[in-house]
């Protein structure tokens, strides 16, 4: 449960003691064993609570320093300097300047190992000191060239602030100009009113390129079918698109397109009910790259039919693919599916395979929400992997019953901060 991320497991320890599980605590804490590490981040808010209560905060602080020069892994690197934070946030000098040292090496394999900490700490100051270790590893240069490290600065020191020491610091350290100069749509000569405003407009060319931002309502499929932008703005255009070009796209689907295209056109009935015939959907998912098999299986998951529900039925007994095959119960969904969903999750072992079971189920009660579902989501809740599905799964329950006391308690200690802010929120809205 603790590499799960679960409250549970917090609340189980402090309870029994943190001392009986010394060893279990701290290779948690020197160790980031989340499922999707990168997508959950680091877990040091989560697990310093346990330091806190142990009477041993000496102890782990001594293996977590220890630790922090010796770790080359990404994931790992980055939670120790997380956990290092909190006590040079306490005015600890050695943590401080260990995870200076360590971070001035230049080693570091991701942007999410260090840099954050060290601007959390010392803010304007702390980003001047990574620029220059930036500007002094060509490598780090190549990694860190937007305006978002900035920003995290921008948010201890504020704006002008940043502005003004970048200014200063750039004019005495080529270290820093170089690295400032590397930094994309930021400049200290500019206004911090000019600063956000090109912020803003850079961040809006990110999110809706120039061929995203050309789509509208009357783009035809023809248009986009023909468009050397085609896989990228296919899925953008069938949120936009009326039922008749859907329907031409759907007439379109060539089961002998090339891997890639015939992906990216499967992608229009992500968001869509397919609205022909189901069978050339449901003949693709013995296509033989699954790269075109999941998306078939996600477009078919929309689609009532009754063939779908017998190829549901026939997956079962695929080994291949009987993971996938509770999504197919989306718009296919009978009363009494919940107890064979469960007895589904309870029987998987694979990790990987389960993750996307839960995903599936959390989609079949979102479409098809009843107290039916209750008992299949609790399993989700108890056995998924991921930390970021169990607060989409605490949301899903409480949208169909009030989530219960005990579990917006152990919300409240979950590995994911957001799934802590839901239950603060939770529990703030109880009367």
């Amino acid at each position: 449960m603790l590499d799960a991320g679960m409250g549970r497991a917090i609340l189980y320890i402090l309870k029994r003691g943190v001392s009986e599980y010394r060893d279990l605590v701290l290779d948690s804490c020197l160790h980031n064993r989340a499922y999707d590490r990168y997508l959950e981040g680091s877990r040091a808010e989560y697990l310093y609570p346990l330091m806190e209560a142990s009477g041993e905060e000496g102890y782990y602080r001594t293996q977590i320093l220890r630790a922090l020069p010796e770790t080359s892994d990404a994931c790992d690197l980055g939670q120790l300097f997380d956990l290092a934070g909190f006590f040079a946030r306490r005015g600890d000098e050695e943590a401080r300047s260990t995870m200076r040292k360590r971070l001035s090496r230049g080693d570091i394999d991701s942007v999410e190992a260090g840099d954050d900490a060290i601007i959390a700490l010392g803010g304007a100051d702390g980003l001047v000191f990574f620029l220059d270790v930036v500007g002094r590893h060509q490598e780090l240069m190549d990694r860190y060239d937007h305006f978002c490290i900035i920003e995290d600065a921008e948010r201890v020191s504020g704006v002008e602030a940043v502005r003004v020491a970048l200014a200063n610091a750039a004019a005495e350290n080529p270290n820093v100009a170089a690295a400032l100069a590397n930094i994309k749509d930021y400049s200290p000569d500019w206004t911090p009113e000019e600063i956000i405003c090109r912020r803003e407009e850079s961040r809006a060319k990110m999110v809706r390129p120039p061929y995203i931002e050309s789509l509208s309502e009357a783009t035809t499929w023809q248009e986009v079918k023909s468009s050397p932008y085609f896989e990228r703005i296919v899925f953008s255009w069938s949120r936009l698109a009326s039922a008749e070009e859907l329907e031409k796209a759907a007439r379109d689907l060539d089961p002998a397109a090339e891997t890639m295209r015939l992906r990216s056109h499967l992608r229009v009935f992500w968001w869509n009910a397919f609205p022909l015939d189901p069978k050339p959907l449901i003949d693709l998912v013995d296509h033989q790259d699954e790269r075109v098999v999941i998306p078939a299986l996600s477009a078919l998951g929309l689609v009532q039919d009754e063939n779908v529900r017998k190829l549901f039925e026939r997956l079962l007994g695929v080994p291949q693919w009987s993971h996938r095959a509770i999504g197919l119960l989306r718009s296919n969904y009978r009363s009494g599916d919940d107890r064979l969903i469960v007895e589904l999750l309870d029987q998987e072992p694979d990790t990987e395979r389960l993750h996307s079971m839960c995903v599936d189920t959390m989609h079949v009660y979102r479409d098809n929400p009843s107290e039916e579902g209750l008992q299949p989501l609790l399993a989700v809740y108890e056995n998924g992997p991921c930390s970021t599905c169990r607060r989409r799964c605490a949301e899903t329950i409480n949208s169909i019953a009030a989530l219960p006391d005990w579990m917006i308690e152990e919300c409240e200690y979950d590995a994911y901060s957001c799934t802590r802010e839901f239950a603060a929120q939770l529990k703030q809205s109880k009367p």
